[in-house]
């Protein structure tokens, strides 16, 4: 394989880690858009609840009011405090929970995208345990608020009539708030969407990466193999004192610029082994093989050029 094919299978390589690279910026700048309208719409969440307890408030201030069946809405408010009460405090270990699993499955992410997937295992088991906590705490939150609903229910059934005026407009406040974290609810599941689509779209590109970099470091190998199998080859059939190359006749010529070293055409239309289209050897003093390109080859798609390493060195 010639230097330039290499280099070819390079830059494509270089060209696949840069693609690579570019995703997993735009994957990161996702996720930090996610989690800032995660942020939005916690807060969103915050008026709501605000919202509904001072729904809740005007409400019992109503029922309060009914005075002909104080005990129903007694009985009611008991229920509601006690409960409300337990939910708040399991509300509180549900927001922790969450965290503590939304931490857990980033960390699990960002660990099996560097690679490290015995710490992205131990981060996702120890996601899903709090997952499951979440779930038993959320059902709890669910039935306790039920009971306050059914108790609500029943003081309704037995309450005698009021004003609502002060309740209807807390539940017209409850009611805007609950549309303005929708919207802001729907913008999370968008930015969320999106950070899942850039996370595949990386996923791809790191794997096209790898194939690149993988037939990248085959050909380097299967190239440095030529150049040795080349080398070994000129070594045996180089016969500098008959003028003769693997059975060909060839040109030698020693330089007489001081460096030793010696010039070796071959294969060229010309009867010496020199002429148009002649492969190069140069060997050096010390009888190393220092420069090799073959017939019919480009002179910049050589097998080996020490010029690399010696930057000074005419051109050959």
């Amino acid at each position: 394989m010639g230097s330039s094919e290499l280099d070819r299978l390079k830059s494509e390589e270089e060209a696949a880690f840069h693609r690579k690279q570019e995703a997993y910026k735009r994957y990161q700048e996702a996720k930090n858009r996610t989690d800032a309208a995660y942020k939005e719409q916690q807060a969103a969440w915050d008026q709501v609840t605000i919202a509904r307890n001072e729904m809740n408030q005007a409400y019992d201030e109503r029922q309060y009011a009914r005075r002909d069946n104080d005990s129903v809405w007694s009985e009611y408010k008991r229920i509601r405090d006690n409960n409300n009460s337990q939910i708040s405090y399991l509300k509180a270990q549900a927001d922790s929970l969450y965290n503590n699993m939304s931490n857990a499955f980033g960390r699990a992410s960002d660990a099996y995208n560097y690679g490290n997937k015995s710490d992205a295992k131990i981060y996702s088991n120890e996601g899903k345990d709090y997952q499951a906590q979440l779930k038993s705490v959320n059902a709890q939150i669910s039935r306790l608020g039920q009971e306050v609903k059914d108790a609500r229910a029943h003081a309704e059934a037995y309450g005698s009539k009021t004003d609502s005026s002060g309740f209807n407009s807390a539940k017209n406040k409850f009611e805007n708030a609950k549309s303005a974290h929708k919207l802001i609810e729907a913008k999370f599941k968008s930015a969320k969407d999106e950070r899942e689509r850039l996370h595949s779209e990386f996923e791809t590109l790191n794997e096209e990466y790898k194939q690149k970099h993988r037939r990248y470091m085959a050909a380097k190998a299967s190239n440095r193999e030529q150049k040795e199998a080349k080398i070994k080859k000129v070594e045996s059939a180089l016969v500098p004192a008959t003028g003769f190359f693997d059975g060909h006749a060839a040109k030698i010529k020693e330089r007489h610029d001081g460096s030793g070293k010696t010039d070796v055409f071959f294969g060229g239309f010309n009867r010496e082994g020199d002429g148009l289209f002649h492969g190069h050897i140069v060997i050096d003093s010390d009888d190393n093989v220092v420069y090799y390109r073959d017939q019919f080859q480009e002179h910049d798609d050589y097998l080996i050029d020490d010029r690399k390493e010696h930057p000074d060195h005419t051109k050959i």
